[in-house]
């Protein structure tokens, strides 16, 4: 990752550089976010494309935030709760739950201090539903950035 240069493209030198081992039949997603000491993070994440039967949908949240993070989810149709418990920065937790329409929050692992929220999410039917929570706690400036794959046969 360097700097834009729209007149030189590439010509900056990088400010960001990894490596990865790609394999063949596997997604990799990159993150990129900023630590709270303002330095560039990276991290790669390779959710499961394993086959969902009918009716349920996988959701894989990679925490890029400074904090600990709980996702919480309910199901507009039943009130059913799904939660993500307890997801370190620069990890990943994956859940699969019934397709259905979602509300929700994040909030500070282990207290009901929400830093974003509300959200809603439409799971659909053997869908990959991969979410992204980035920026920091101390500021209030934690975001959803959301991805969903459909058709994991």
């Amino acid at each position: 990752m360097s700097l834009s240069d729209a007149i030189n493209p590439c010509s900056k030198s990088a400010v960001f550089e990894t490596t990865a081992n790609l394999s063949a039949g596997t997604t990799t997603f990159g993150v990129i976010g900023i630590s709270s000491a303002h330095q560039l993070i990276g991290q790669f994440f390779q959710p499961s494309l394993a086959p969902l039967s009918v009716g349920l949908s996988r959701v894989v949240i990679a925490n890029m935030s400074d904090a600990t993070l709980t996702a919480a989810l309910t199901a507009s149709s039943n009130e059913e709760i799904n939660s993500l418990n307890n997801i370190a920065p620069l990890t990943s937790q994956t859940a699969e739950a019934p397709s259905a329409d979602y509300t929700g929050a994040i909030y500070l692992a282990g207290t009901q201090n929400q830093v974003f929220g509300p959200l809603s999410a439409d799971l659909a039917s053997r869908s990959l539903n991969f979410y992204v929570l980035t920026g920091l706690t101390a500021n209030n400036s934690v975001e959803v950035i959301g991805k969903e794959i459909k058709g994991i046969f």
